[in-house]
């Protein structure tokens, strides 16, 4: 294949694990940002001495969250993964 040739860029493998390293970043920053919102979730909790809501958060949100930015910084993201990471920014940008 000629560098002309678009089915040449599609392929080649440097710009794979370029879009790959690039997605992964995106990923881990979004978790990081969601993670910022669960804490403050958390401190408003806190304010307002909802224990109950308080530990439900802990137990979910705010462990899972910490578990996916480990999990993508370990590794490049899937389909599903980035699927469910939309549902959980969908979930966030519509609760404040």
């Amino acid at each position: 294949m000629n560098s002309d040739d678009p089915k040449a860029f599609v392929t080649n493998e440097s710009f794979d694990k370029k879009l790959k390293a690039a997605l992964k970043a995106q990923a881990v920053e979004i978790c990081e940002v969601i993670l910022q919102g669960v804490e403050l979730l958390l401190k408003n909790y806190a304010e307002k001495k909802d224990v109950e809501r308080m530990e439900q958060t802990m137990k979910t949100e705010f462990i899972n969250i910490k578990r996916d930015i480990s999990d993508l910084k370990a590794d490049t993201p899937t389909q599903g993964e980035f699927l469910a990471l939309k549902s959980r920014v969908d979930k966030y940008s519509h609760s404040a």
